[in-house]
């Protein structure tokens, strides 16, 4: 990742895998909305972006164990959402 800020070929590799992860998790996504179980106005994309955004957040500070509480909190946040409901 650092080599990619400085290196043209290391920056095209990264945005190549970067993207191909995307294509794979967003055709798990467009799948959950052709079954009517994941909105339809989501776009897979910025949905996968966010939580490869916590994947790489904790790779790069070695913060690699997550509890079952942190996990059900993040879940919970993207699921329900953030907001207080009235």
């Amino acid at each position: 990742m650092a080599e990619a800020q400085i290196d043209p070929a290391a920056l095209q590799a990264l945005q190549d895998y970067a993207a191909s992860r995307c294509r794979q998790s967003g055709a798990i996504l467009k799948r959950g909305q052709a079954r009517g179980q994941v909105r339809a106005d989501i776009d897979p994309a910025l949905l996968i972006e966010l939580f490869s955004s916590l994947a790489w957040n904790r790779l790069l500070t070695s913060r690699l164990d997550v509890s079952q509480n942190e996990i059900e909190q993040i879940v919970s946040a993207v699921v329900e959402g953030e907001a207080v409901r009235k």
